[in-house]
């Protein structure tokens, strides 16, 4: 069912919205109804009306699903998230609950576990766009790359974080040379 324009509706209301109402449209099979909603629970005349209020896992749980879709069907349609788009997004996503890492621990791992799933699950373009489009970039921050370490010893992610660390590596040689080039750094 699409729900697109009773989404629109109500962002355009100033009623209160019922948890349960939103939680139904987070389940649509409709990528456009999923769209509408990714980018309306981050504006808080819509999100501060649902009641009760939204969780954290609420927001992960529309957030991955919506770019899982977008991950592995890779719409066309320019109103719609395509692979890459939805890979930085949800770069973006970790990296904005890394800033509280110990807060946000379990929807880390969460993370974690489903970009390992897309991957293992994935073909050779959605494995190619999980590596350069959202590991490559969370690698350049080592403590992340560690947070992702037992990747190295698994057959099925290895190649994967040994590719992305490459990149990482890249960026530190990049850097050194360019301070080398410049000379040492002022204080």
């Amino acid at each position: 069912m699409n729900y697109s324009h009773e989404i629109l509706d109500a962002a355009n209301s100033e009623h209160s919205i019922a948890y349960e109402r939103f939680i139904t449209w987070t389940k649509s099979a409709s990528l456009e109804d999923l769209q509408i909603l990714s980018e309306l629970i981050f504006k808080k005349s819509f999100y501060e009306r649902i009641s009760p209020f939204l969780s954290i896992n609420d927001y992960q749980n529309l957030l991955l699903g919506y770019y899982r879709r977008c991950i592995i069907e890779n719409p066309k349609n320019d109103d719609l998230t395509s692979r890459y788009e939805a890979c930085w997004e949800l770069l973006s996503w970790f990296n904005n609950l890394w800033k509280d890492k110990d807060e946000n621990h379990k929807q880390l791992l969460e993370i974690k576990e489903y970009i390992s799933d897309l991957y293992r699950n994935g073909d050779k373009e959605i494995q190619h766009a999980i590596i350069y489009a959202i590991l490559e970039h969370l690698f350049e921050n080592a403590t992340i790359r560690r947070f992702f370490y037992d990747w190295k010893g698994c057959p099925l992610l290895s190649d994967a974080y040994k590719s992305a660390s490459l990149f990482g590596d890249a960026l530190k040689s990049e850097s050194i040379l360019k301070s080398d080039v410049q000379g040492p750094l002022k204080e």
